[in-house]
């Protein structure tokens, strides 16, 4: 497969502040997305996420998930943030950002998976959009991360039909839209994989604890929103999938 470069472009505009006089469509879009979120998440016990080690069991109705919209392929939830949202993917990196995962129009838009990824989220980099929402919603708090003290909670969970992927925050940076960071097409074990992953590991803006669990035998998850303060820029939060067996990070590096 080709590597794709410069993904992000598209989705350049992802961020958005609102006047007061959008005060009342933002209310609205919240209100669908938490209508959802309490008709498709199931009760599960012991809902604690505060181990470094456990696992998540949270249940995800999706088959009605797919009833809404064919197009979700994933829910993404990061605890101790408002980031607990259903994943589109669709035919390019412009759709989601006016419609909500029922294909609504919405001002909150939706967070969805770079149009270059593999249907079945299965890619060695994966890219997941989100907008930068000042109330905080969708990718409005992943700013909270370029502050190390934020990083005490560094998991993120995607959850798919078929399993759940635990990842750990190995690197946050800023760049610009076009930066070879949203690079897709990569082959695990490859050289050009290894090498791709090095460069995010040099534009970190801290040592993050996990930079020596990297290497291309894991999926990395990047999530990526307007920066704070700069529409131009982009920020990157890098995430590396962990064992979700055991929690016990693997820290080979090979290719």
């Amino acid at each position: 497969m080709p590597l794709l470069i410069g993904g992000c472009i598209s989705a350049g505009c992802a961020c958005i502040y609102m006047a007061i006089g959008e005060e009342q469509p933002y209310k609205q879009a919240k209100v669908s997305y938490d209508t959802l979120r309490s008709a498709v998440i199931l009760p599960s016990e012991g809902d604690d996420h505060q181990e470094k080690n456990e696992t998540l069991n949270r249940q995800i109705d999706f088959e009605l998930l797919k009833e809404k919209n064919e197009d979700i392929v994933a829910w993404l939830y990061i605890p101790g943030t408002q980031v607990d949202y259903p994943v589109c993917r669709g035919t390019d990196n412009t759709y989601y950002l006016h419609h909500n995962a029922e294909k609504e129009k919405n001002i909150l838009g939706s967070l969805f998976v770079d149009s270059g990824n593999e249907p079945d989220l299965c890619d060695p980099h994966l890219v997941i959009y989100g907008h930068n929402m000042r109330q905080g919603q969708m990718f409005g708090e992943l700013s909270n991360y370029e502050e190390v003290d934020f990083l005490q909670q560094p998991y993120v969970y995607l959850y798919t039909p078929d399993e759940e992927n635990v990842y750990q925050i190995y690197s946050v940076y800023r760049c610009e839209p076009s930066d070879d960071t949203y690079t897709t097409g990569f082959v695990f074990r490859t050289k050009s994989y290894m090498d791709w992953l090095n460069e995010t590991l040099a534009k970190e803006t801290y040592e993050t604890g996990a930079e020596q669990m990297v290497n291309a035998g894991q999926q990395v998850l990047t999530l990526s929103t307007c920066a704070d303060g700069d529409r131009k820029d982009r920020l990157v939060v890098n995430c590396v999938e962990v064992d979700k067996d055991d929690g016990q990070e693997r820290t080979e590096r090979e290719y």
